[in-house]
């Protein structure tokens, strides 16, 4: 990587003009190759003033130490006769701004998703390194002939003065200007507001915003709505596109927060996108163990989504599988977990097996045992933890939370360290054949004997209770969630669904009329429906398009 050269006649020899490429907005840009290493570069030249050119250099320097796949980087910078030069990766790829022009159908879903975590990848790497892009727009974003995106002109906006960086010619081009530049304040969040009109571009083929002069568009981005999308994509595309468009820059998640929405992850895996070991996206995988930090590129892996329900018959010895594809089952008994009756499982990510917490309950003694069956159905007895049954149990980072249950406990168990821990006791109420779930740093529990629902923060080890719900005692209760939604299923009753990042608020979506049985399974999402089987050994499934639910088949 080339170093920040202050003034020299020399730098500029070192280079020879093959041709113009463009007239950019602040210079020319040329194609350039190197004398030295022969190699083809592209040479921006940058006019400045003179009290700007030290500030320059120093930002120059800056962004000369940067290295990202998903940035055209800069590899060497210098200064002469008052202009600044970059020297930066010569790009093969075509503006996004060039893609979309081009069409007359819009841009197919995957391929959306796919741009769209590549650019989240660039802007994440900028913002840790504590740059703004500032000027993000489908013209510096390059694509690829094998669709791989970079991000160019990043963090130039901070060598000019204001007054002087608002002169843009195109009235369209201030769409990317979120309501808060108009007041010349530059935040991060500038960027996601500028991700948020390219994303409604990829989707819709046209700006978010319809103006005709300076005035009417300053007006329009800041005080109106943007034009509803006319074309199919899935909400979760849509709610992306409406978090990063908020007004108020407070209320826009940052570039971490959506790399880290449970959409982002799966789409990234789906999508083999090849992501940098320092990125969020990266730690939250390895964490969630969907990926192995001992696979030296994890994304040439192919990663099967679990197909099959695995659960243990009550008051017997016999683990049954449930292939969802197949629509066929096989079982198999066990003399280690001979009479137990089953008390609460749930799935340990990338296969690596179920953990189940059974036991015999005579004249309230409970003899429990805790066990995982792996991915080839052997069972591995664990510590026999809490004495407890009716118990609703979720997976977090290395821990099984085991919440509820009766007698009430509430205690982690550390998979790691094959040991129970405490956790702070619940709140007040009844937590019976408790429900839980996992999310984000929380676990949302739901019970049969309760009318609300009660997180607890991992991070602040307290409980938060949610009673803004009409939910029914004495009904089952069944959470899952999927694509940055909570789904609440109440046994004979209603169907509820929460936005994950505003779990406060709730809606009920439908009624369910047909399950009139507890639940003895985790619930396993398969092709957009959500599976699990009662202990009367129904299967059923949500529909989670339609947000329906039916009953799918009995099981022998």
């Amino acid at each position: 990587m080339g170093k920040c050269i202050s003034v020299t006649q020399a730098s500029i020899n070192n280079y020879e003009v093959i041709e113009k490429i463009i007239f950019w907005r602040y210079g020319m840009i040329y194609k350039v190759r190197n004398k030295t290493d022969d190699n083809i570069y592209a040479m921006q030249e940058i006019k400045l003033k003179r009290l700007e050119i030290l500030g320059a250099e120093k930002e120059a320097k800056k962004l000369s130490k940067l290295s990202c796949p998903y940035l055209v980087n800069i590899t060497d910078t210098f200064i002469h006769r008052s202009k600044l030069y970059l020297i930066r990766d010569f790009s093969n790829g075509r503006p996004l701004r060039e893609l979309i022009n081009v069409r007359f159908q819009p841009l197919e879903e995957s391929l959306i998703w796919n741009y769209l975590i590549q650019i989240c990848l660039g802007i994440e790497y900028l913002h840790t390194n504590d740059i703004e892009h500032h000027d993000l727009n489908p013209d510096v974003v390059f694509v690829h002939h094998d669709d791989r995106v970079k991000l160019a002109d990043y963090g130039i906006h901070n060598w000019f003065p204001p007054a002087e960086e608002g002169k843009i010619p195109n009235v369209n081009e201030l769409s990317y200007f979120a309501p808060e530049q108009y007041e010349y304040r530059h935040k991060k969040t500038n960027d996601i507001w500028a991700l948020g009109v390219i994303l409604y571009e990829m989707c819709e083929l046209k700006f978010p915003f319809k103006a005709d002069d300076l005035a009417e568009i300053h007006r329009a981005v800041t005080e109106y709505d943007f034009i509803a999308t006319d074309n199919e994509y899935s909400e979760d595309l849509l709610w992306i596109i409406k978090l990063c468009l908020m007004k108020n820059h407070k209320s826009r998640p940052n570039i971490q927060e959506i790399l880290t929405l449970n959409i982002m992850k799966r789409k990234a895996l789906e999508l083999n996108i090849k992501i940098p070991k320092d990125s969020i996206l990266y730690q939250e995988l390895i964490e969630n163990q969907l990926i192995s930090s001992e696979i030296t590129n994890p994304f040439e892996k192919d990663y099967e989504a679990i197909n099959e329900i695995v659960f243990m018959k009550w008051n017997s010895n016999e683990i049954v599988t449930w292939n969802l594809e197949t629509l066929k089952s096989t079982s198999k008994c066990f003399d280690l977990i001979s009479n137990l009756s089953f008390y609460g499982s749930t799935l340990i990510p990338e296969n690596k097996g179920i953990f189940f917490y059974g036991g015999k309950l005579n004249n309230r003694e409970i003899t429990g045992k805790t066990f995982i069956v792996d991915s080839d159905k052997n069972i591995t007895l664990m510590s026999p933890g809490s004495q407890t049954h009716l118990i609703g149990l979720a997976y977090f980072k290395k821990y099984i939370y085991a919440l509820g249950g009766d007698p009430e406990v509430s205690n982690k168990f550390n998979l790691e360290e094959n040991i129970w821990e405490a956790c702070p006791p619940l709140p007040k109420g009844d937590f019976r054949n408790s429900s839980l779930i996992a999310y984000k740093d929380h676990i949302l529990v739901a019970g049969k004997y309760l009318d609300k629902l009660v997180s607890f923060d991992i991070n602040e080890d307290n409980y938060l209770v949610i009673s803004n719900l009409n939910l029914e005692i004495d009904k089952n209760k069944v959470l899952f969630t999927e694509n940055n939604r909570i789904y609440i299923i109440e046994i004979k009753g209603k169907i509820y669904e929460s936005e994950m990042n505003n779990f406060m608020t709730w809606k009920c979506i439908g009624e369910n009329n047909i399950l009139d049985s507890d639940i003895q399974s985790y619930v396993v999402g398969f092709r957009n429906h959500f599976y699990f089987i009662l202990v009367n050994n129904d299967l059923v499934n949500f529909d989670l398009k339609k947000k329906k639910l039916r009953w799918f088949k009995r099981l022998n």
